[in-house]
């Protein structure tokens, strides 16, 4: 049985791979169109699949080179990173794509019990 919305994540990863593709082809043309690179559809697929908001922006350090401590923020505990999984996504190969949803409905179980404060719904 499949997980749901399995199909929808599948053809966000397929659309993504492709993009990717033609991105680096256009790239070693010389050519970068940077919109295209922001369309994050690996992203939308981890939203898809339930991952916590990728939060690490939120995490703001000062300019000032001689002060390297958080600003405002304390609660590391909460600090969630996507880039582990964008990064394998990045270099994701059609034959791949499978593999790869089945790793991140994996992760996600895994980081649902391992991290449950991650998924609890906070004022903003």
């Amino acid at each position: 049985m499949k997980r749901p919305n399995y199909y929808i994540v599948r053809r966000l990863l397929q659309k993504h791979v492709s993009l990717m593709t033609q991105l680096s082809l256009l790239g070693d043309m010389g050519i970068e169109i940077g919109i295209l690179n922001n369309l994050n559809l690996d992203d939308i697929a981890l939203d898809i699949i339930g991952f916590p908001p990728d939060n690490t922006t939120e995490f703001n350090y000062s300019t000032d080179p001689a002060f390297f401590s958080p600003v405002k923020r304390t609660d590391f505990e909460n600090r969630f990173c996507r880039d582990p999984w964008c990064w394998l996504a990045f270099e994701l190969h059609p034959a791949d794509i499978d593999g790869f949803i089945e790793k991140l409905y994996d992760d996600y179980d895994t980081l649902i019990l391992q991290r449950p404060h991650l998924f609890v719904l906070r004022d903003r």
